[in-house]
């Protein structure tokens, strides 16, 4: 797009607090994963309290793409900085330890334990 004069911006979202964050898991009661329902919910409310606000985040992209050179990344939401580290340093395993623990992903269902 730069021989056209066009410039590009990849702009690059963690947390934002949106109606996104409204949203509530709720499961079948025969699921699987039902024993998880409150845990993920509980988390979610806890990411949600973390997240930016939608017009500070508005204000902090807007600056820095205005810019005369505007960078050709940007990093911006809460928890950017940590993903941006995550990401630079390839060590993108760190998600599945965070998620699983965040969400309870890492407990054995208790229709698991009575099969084994």
């Amino acid at each position: 797009m730069r021989p056209l004069g066009v410039r590009v911006v990849f702009v690059l979202t963690a947390a934002v607090r949106t109606g996104m964050w409204s949203s509530r898991l709720e499961l079948a009661e025969d699921s699987n994963y039902k024993y998880l329902e409150g845990k993920i919910n509980k988390a979610w409310e806890g990411l949600a309290g973390d997240a930016m606000g939608p017009s500070v985040y508005a204000r902090d992209v807007v600056a820095k793409v205005m810019k005369t050179k505007p960078p050709e990344e940007i990093w911006c939401g809460s928890g950017a900085t940590t993903i941006w580290m995550i990401e630079t340093l390839g060590i993108r395993w760190v998600y599945s330890i965070f998620f699983s623990r965040l969400f309870g992903l890492h407990v054995i269902s208790p229709q698991m334990k009575k099969e084994v």
